[in-house]
């Protein structure tokens, strides 16, 4: 039975709902990083350079587990959507008990590495099912809003769990949760719709246009920008005078708001045109990011993070949407997830190394990036726009 309804169009609820769940729990890690990493600078006295590359290890594993998807659409339908998800929640589980018994640094970047290769393996079927569907700009803000929900949830155990069982542990019960994923695996389509052979993938998912890879481009520069200040802003709270718990605990407020903006996207869905709510999405993201840099007392920290956090909710699928916009092809979207880890494990990487007391530097580099990614989408569409009028 269940056969049946998850192979049915992926603007199905079903298939639709499983993946946006299966993607919350690929996502945990993503979605809990500022208490994740000092979570792990605190249990495995790591400094903040250190932590910036286990982000890299493990969001670049993402982006790599999609790449790899996005680049081999004869061998998705070989092997099925649902088969390619359960093999990467399989290698998800495998790299977190792996995580579990590293013996240094070394071997804990390698398992963080595998782990998220795994997610992304994961996460590249999940979008593909997102992309199908009738309205993926809402798709994406609801799948935004599940995996912000089980963030927020997650920020306030993860520090009495490490506490309690150690890094160890916590890895251990990532491993345990994902398990479920499993399960979700079962609710989506076996294969593409409408795709029965390699050559008919390979022309459905087609190559990919300049306008959509500059589209790709300014993606990875927004989250690497905006993926700066999320993995630090635990510390930058400290920073500020705050104490651990309370920076930590206030945190899920942030992923709160980001729930609220992921939900008034959901709410505009394709009410609008998509470029309204893109450069409303922006300013706001962008105002937020200034704030971040002019105001710095430690009673307006949270809800400072908690604009950035809205800000940036509204903007993703809008984002994502101006993506898929520009190149309608499968890959385009699987690749989407790939700047979103790719940028998000960057940004934190470069950035801890131009850490100052005040944060000033990151902040000012997540604002350049970011408006630069904003110029950058403009001119992919412009240039998607020239080609469809050429082409007519």
């Amino acid at each position: 039975m269940i056969d049946k309804l998850a192979d049915r169009a992926p603007g199905n609820l079903l298939p639709i709902s499983a993946a946006i769940l299966l993607g919350a729990l690929c996502a945990l890690v993503v979605n809990t990083l500022p208490v994740f990493l000092t979570v792990l600078g605190r249990t495995l006295s790591l400094n903040e350079v250190q932590v910036g590359y286990v982000a890299l290890a493990d969001m670049g594993g993402i982006a790599a587990g999609t790449v790899l998807c996005a680049m081999l659409p004869g061998l998705l339908v070989r092997l099925g959507w649902r088969t390619i998800a359960i093999a990467g929640i399989a290698v998800l589980i495998a790299g977190n008990v792996l995580a579990s018994q590293a013996q240094g640094y070394a071997a804990l970047i390698a398992a963080r590495a595998v782990a998220g290769s795994g997610a992304g393996v994961a996460m590249a079927i999940v979008y593909a099912v997102l992309a199908s569907g009738t309205n993926d700009a809402r798709n994406l803000a609801l799948f935004n809003v599940a995996q912000l929900g089980s963030g927020a949830i997650g920020v306030q155990f993860l520090g009495t769990i490490a506490g309690e069982w150690g890094a160890s542990g916590l890895f251990l019960l990532i491993a345990a949760m994902s398990v479920g994923g499993l399960v979700l695996c079962l609710a989506l389509p076996r294969a593409p719709v409408g795709q029965t052979d390699p050559a008919h993938a390979a022309s459905a998912n087609g190559t990919i246009s300049g306008p959509g890879w500059l589209a790709i481009l300014s993606a990875l520069l927004y989250f690497a920008g905006a993926g700066a200040i999320f993995g630090f802003l635990a510390y930058m709270g400290i920073a500020w005078g705050g104490s651990a718990p309370d920076v930590e605990s206030g945190l899920s407020m942030v992923l709160v708001a980001g729930m609220a903006g992921g939900l008034v996207s959901a709410f505009i869905g394709s009410r609008y045109h998509f470029a309204r709510a893109l450069v409303a999405g922006y300013v706001v993201l962008l105002v937020a990011i200034i704030l971040l840099m002019a105001i710095k007392p430690v009673a307006g920290f949270v809800l400072l993070a908690s604009l950035f956090g809205f800000g940036w909710n509204i903007l993703t699928p809008f984002q994502f949407a101006a993506v898929t916009h520009a190149d309608s092809s499968t890959s385009a979207a699987m690749l989407v997830n790939a700047c979103t880890l790719g940028g998000i494990a960057i940004g934190p990487a470069i950035a801890g190394n131009f850490v100052t007391p005040d944060f000033a530097q990151v902040n000012l580099g997540s604002l350049i990036a970011c408006a630069l990614s904003l110029g950058l989408l403009a001119l992919a569409l412009k240039w998607h726009g020239a080609r469809s009028r050429a082409s007519r």
